[in-house]
């Protein structure tokens, strides 16, 4: 086989509940038995960096606004992101949070849990790879994006399938900035998501903006209309660093 980082100094690792994502080519995984799944995958490819992409909803995301009197030492920012975490998520579990800045707007907090990065990162070391990062989906694909897009206004929609033509999703836009995060854990099919979140977001993005943003969608298993759009449907080869325009 083929290495998937013949040719980069970095590859990616795409990590869903029910799969693992190396170079197009997808590996049956659990995430009960996620250290197992990743030896699997992995075998035969020569160890070299690697970012690690965790599904959205593996890893859940809330917005924060900005607080004035954020202590000013790292330890306790960290304190009080995991303390703001655990008050959003209401859950107690140990968690990893990772605060994405926004510009001096707030933060996104990330939480991956503390066993499932500790597997990943031991599993990854024992085979001689190293995790350069791991992420959210929704973060990597907005920062490929971003860069890419010169600064048109853009939204994403990251969507995670679940059952019966069902998702969940991340929608993220931006312009000279992130202006809007929003994650749904609650599953729909996507004429819901069209109606009741979709286009409602778009209609606000459009009087923000006084235009039409680019529109992006990942994670769709057959494109649909979006009325008045023309959307950009990215495929997996978006992990590869290949062209995310089909």
């Amino acid at each position: 086989m083929s290495s998937f980082l013949d040719q980069k100094q970095s590859g990616t690792i795409l990590i869903e509940p029910s799969r693992i994502l190396i170079n197009q080519i997808s590996y049956p995984s659990s995430l009960s038995q996620i250290g197992e799944c990743i030896e699997k995958a992995l075998l035969d490819i020569p160890p070299q960096p690697c970012r690690v992409i965790l599904d959205d909803f593996i890893v859940p995301s809330y917005l924060i606004e900005s607080i004035e009197d954020l202590p000013s030492d790292p330890e306790s920012q960290s304190a009080f992101f995991l303390w703001r975490y655990q008050q959003l998520s209401a859950v107690n579990n140990e968690f990893k949070v990772i605060a994405h800045p926004l510009n001096g707007k707030g933060w996104i907090l990330s939480g991956m849990p503390f066993s499932l990065v500790e597997t990943i990162e031991d599993t990854l070391h024992s085979l001689d790879f190293q995790a350069s990062s791991i992420v959210p989906r929704w973060c990597y694909l907005a920062n490929h994006l971003f860069v890419t897009t010169q600064e048109e206004p853009s939204c994403l929609i990251s969507l995670s399938p679940t059952e019966h033509g069902r998702y969940r999703g991340t929608v993220i836009a931006w312009n000279d900035s992130l202006n809007l995060f929003r994650q749904w854990s609650e599953e729909a099919n996507l004429q819901t998501w069209s109606q009741e979140r979709i286009s409602p977001t778009l209609a606000y993005l459009e009087r923000t903006w006084s235009r039409k943003p680019k529109l992006y969608i990942y994670g769709s298993s057959s494109p649909w209309a979006i009325s008045g759009y023309q959307p950009v449907f990215l495929h997996e080869d978006i992990f590869t660093g290949s062209p995310h325009v089909p």
